[in-house]
């Protein structure tokens, strides 16, 4: 086979799923996070997911500064990204979302 051919042939490059941990290692795992942080989680687990614009919106950060905080919270295993339209939604994993309200139940009652 002539290597023009080969070239000119489309190329099928598999993509694996990022499949970040789950950081449910002990109660303190909502203290490795800042308070911006803190409120992203807080604000997706209100809306059920969001897009970087929406997000951004509601922290009053920039545009890349938001995106780089929901990266860096979906690469830790806060959240997940569905990344099958754009702009990626990003929503809260369960495990963490049943903390967040643990810890906002804890604080109401006063605890």
């Amino acid at each position: 086979m002539d290597l023009q051919k080969i070239a000119a042939q489309p190329r099928l490059v598999q993509q694996t799923p990022v499949t970040a941990p789950i950081p449910v290692e002990g109660n303190n795992i909502l203290q490795q996070i800042t308070g911006t942080e803190m409120d992203v989680l807080k604000m997706i687990v209100d809306l059920g997911e969001g897009t970087v614009p929406e997000i951004k919106d509601v922290i009053s950060k920039t545009r890349e500064h938001t995106a780089r905080l929901l990266k860096k919270l979906y690469e830790k295993g806060f959240i997940d990204r569905n990344t099958s339209s754009m702009p990626y939604r990003y929503s809260i994993r369960k495990e963490i979302r049943e903390l967040i309200l643990e810890q906002n139940e804890d604080l109401s009652l006063g605890l």
